[in-house]
């Protein structure tokens, strides 16, 4: 929604033009609607101090794609649950509000039950891979704890699960798909 006074615009009217725009075999997912009604059952799917869905909104698109792609979702109590706590986000760096800093979040993350290989592609080196894993469990409270997700952003990153389904997926996102991509 756009608030009095403020140059945005609207998500939702720009989400609509983009699937507007999509071809009749792209099949699109309204994950705004789950956001919302997550959002208002008082989960927390949004981070306070930063501008990223948490894991549960993460998870919460994670089972409408699932819905819409016909899998079967894993339910989180079927993986191992993490936390870091003191989590100060995009917005207390950008204003440096004691407020957001007295109320830090937590940044929580969930480990699939499935044995992953994963590689980093950093920038100017297309050619040289870096090995790791799709958490970066070191991270700590801090501004930077989000990057717990996929390491951060990086140009490209393939994993490969022992789940041998004869399925692939490509996931072109930004941020906000960190959180989301470890449960594909």
């Amino acid at each position: 929604s756009v608030r009095k006074g403020l140059n945005t615009s609207s998500q939702e009217k720009a989400i609509e033009y983009i699937f507007g725009s999509m071809g009749d075999g792209v099949h699109s997912i309204k994950v705004l609607d789950t956001l919302i009604k997550h959002n208002a059952d008082g989960e927390y799917v949004y981070f306070r101090t930063d501008h990223h869905w948490t894991v549960r909104g993460a998870y919460a698109a994670y089972i409408a794609f699932c819905k819409t792609a016909g899998l079967e979702p894993v339910p989180l109590d079927e993986m191992e649950r993490h936390q870091i706590d003191g989590f100060v986000g995009t917005f207390y760096n950008q204003t440096q509000d004691a407020k957001l800093a007295e109320t830090p979040d937590f940044v929580e993350y969930f480990v699939p039950p499935t044995e992953t290989e994963t590689l980093r592609y950093e920038r100017g080196k297309a050619f040289d891979p870096v090995e790791g894993s799709i958490f970066a469990s070191y991270a700590t409270g801090g501004q930077n704890t989000y990057s717990v997700f996929l390491h951060g952003d990086f140009p490209l990153t393939k994993i490969t699960t022992d789940n041998h389904t004869g399925r692939k997926i490509m996931l072109i996102k930004e941020s906000f798909g960190n959180a989301f991509a470890p449960f594909l």
